[in-house]
């Protein structure tokens, strides 16, 4: 596989798997699974080829008496109704 775009998706905790892609040039899908750990991680993206792109999409904690920030309500407010947010 020669993939220009890997998307990274980690999960919340270090028992749950990770999801992955990657795209070519046109945005075909060219694989895609769940990883474990960070051995997995790397050997994914080592197979995808180069040259590549990894984007990821990491949980981020805040620590804050309102529980979020500002922004997380704004995208919670546009985007729960869909199932996400």
């Amino acid at each position: 596989m020669t993939a220009i775009h890997v998307g990274l998706d980690l999960a919340w905790s270090r028992g749950r798997r990770s999801g992955i892609a990657a795209v070519d040039r046109a945005g075909r899908v060219l694989a895609s699974g769940t990883v474990a750990g960070d051995d997995e991680v790397l050997g994914w993206i080592t197979s995808a080829g180069e040259p590549l792109v990894v984007g990821i999409d990491a949980p981020v904690v805040v620590r804050n008496p309102a529980g979020m920030r500002d922004a997380e309500r704004a995208i919670g407010r546009a985007f729960s109704r869909y199932g996400a947010g």
